[in-house]
């Protein structure tokens, strides 16, 4: 089995080598410890492959390739089983000028990248959230996530059938099912140190906005998975005290800041009490702020203003002028 090597170039090579590629898009998937989760993923991929498209299976170098699948995929072998950092391995040896992430046990449907992608048109698109749907009810998992007053990062339009619209939140993109421009995701994991997947998705949003990038939700873009395959939802003490941490590190705040958000929070438990641990674990987030501003590196992050370039995308008949977008 053929392993593609884990290296970083400098930035300039990477748009060099993004840009001049064949490849549209890069998917990668990450394996971790559940293989059967992993293979039904990698299968409703290639089952529904788009044109133009690199898969990257990333693993820890444990996965021996029982499928014989070296001719249809790369392999990118990581030393770590974290999600975060399996997905900044294949970021950086991705060759397609996006790169989209999906997680094990998450199915990919026919079609499914189209949407997405047409999202990318928009010069400051960073990242783009699909729809994730739970595959029984076809319900909304999460579209993105949000933050709000009883709870941070919160799954977007969770429960409904359609795109809660319109919706005065920003929204960020799961880490576990998400398209990325992939100079900006490979700029975002040198920016961000750490393996919590939850914070990785947080942080990744906050740092991109503030380097001028937007993340859209893409509504025609749906995938498929189980409620509990979204690891990011599970509350908890240490979830609380991670994401108020780093609301306080991007927008200013400490002790009282925490204190009011926690407040607030547990008086929303009311309704909602398998959330007031969580709700407690804000009052702590003023706790280890400056070990959180070591781990976080925002001249690292590629700024929009920087990125803007004419790229050729597929013409049709007649030819199609270029398009300033991607």
């Amino acid at each position: 089995m053929e392993t593609v090597p884990n290296s970083m170039g400098n930035q300039m090579d990477l748009m060099s080598r993004v840009s001049k590629t064949a490849s549209r898009l890069s998917i990668i998937v990450p394996l971790q410890s559940d293989a059967l989760a992993f293979e039904e993923t990698l299968i409703s991929i290639l089952e529904n492959r788009p044109a133009d498209t690199e898969i990257l299976v990333c693993h820890d170098g444990r996965y021996d390739d029982p499928f014989d699948l070296c001719d249809e995929v790369k392999f990118v072998q990581s030393d770590s089983t974290s999600l975060v950092d399996l997905v900044a391995a294949g970021a950086r040896v991705a060759m397609g000028r996006f790169t989209h992430v999906l997680a094990s046990g998450v199915i990919a449907t026919p079609g499914w990248t189209d949407a997405a992608l047409e999202k990318f048109e928009h010069f400051d698109c960073g990242s783009v959230a699909p729809v994730i749907r739970d595959r029984h009810s076809n319900r909304i998992i999460a579209a993105g996530w949000e933050d709000s007053a009883t709870r941070l990062c919160r799954p977007a339009s969770r429960g409904r059938k359609s795109i809660k619209q319109p919706s005065s939140q920003s929204v960020g993109a799961f880490l576990q099912a998400s398209f990325w421009r992939t100079d900006l995701l490979c700029s975002l994991a040198d920016a961000f140190v750490g393996s919590d997947v939850t914070a990785a998705s947080v942080a990744y949003e906050h740092l991109a906005s503030g380097a001028g990038w937007r993340c859209v939700v893409a509504d025609q873009c749906d995938v498929v998975c189980e409620q509990e395959v979204l690891q990011s939802e599970i509350s908890g003490f240490n979830r609380g005290r991670t994401l108020r941490g780093l609301q306080n590190h991007f927008y200013g705040g400490g002790w009282s800041t925490s204190l009011q958000s926690s407040a607030v929070a547990a008086l929303g438990c009311i309704v909602k009490p398998g959330l007031f641990s969580e709700a407690i674990g804000q009052a702590f987030g003023a706790v280890g702020s400056k070990s959180l501003a070591k781990r976080i590196h925002s001249e690292d992050v590629l700024c929009c203003d920087d990125r803007a370039e004419v790229l050729e995308f597929k013409q049709a008949e007649p030819a199609m002028p270029q398009r300033r977008a991607a």
